[in-house]
């Protein structure tokens, strides 16, 4: 079964790959249209985005009912890091400006006080995860070469 599961996970790892390289190298070497280029690499990083957001889900509601059965009093532990996230979402979208940009060429739907929060607040999210990321690995390098 472990073999079937590595095998399958392999396999459709590949295949993203491939339509990754395959998009990008039509946008870069701009074998469409512009337009069609930008469009197809933003709908392929949709759909990877939410296939990602769905897999982990999945996994994490897995894990957490997996734990009650076994551990219910590591409840706490396991939903941390989501309501965490929850909680960086929620005030990176109050500090987010909905002030509507002044641009004169602009002709979508998408300057409006609602977008400008959602953009805002996921590129706040952004800002404070690579943060963290950074620290993060900054004090492993740090700690690693203490322990020495």
């Amino acid at each position: 079964m472990k073999f079937k599961v590595q095998t399958t996970s392999t396999l459709m790892l590949w295949c993203c790959m491939l339509i990754t390289i395959v998009v990008f190298i039509s946008f870069f070497t701009g074998s469409l249209s512009e337009k069609n280029d930008v469009g197809l690499v933003l709908q392929w990083t949709y759909i990877l985005l939410i296939a990602t957001a769905f897999i982990a889900f999945i996994f994490t509601c897995r894990n957490i009912v997996n734990s009650l059965k076994t551990y219910p009093k590591s409840i706490w532990k396991l939903l941390f890091p989501p309501l965490v996230f929850i909680l960086l979402l929620l005030s990176s979208y109050l500090f987010g400006s909905g002030k509507i940009l002044n641009m004169p060429q602009y002709t979508g739907n998408f300057n409006v006080y609602l977008w400008l929060k959602i953009t805002d607040m996921w590129l706040y999210s952004i800002y404070v995860l690579l943060g963290i990321t950074i620290i993060s690995i900054v004090v492993s390098i740090i700690w690693s070469n203490l322990k020495k």
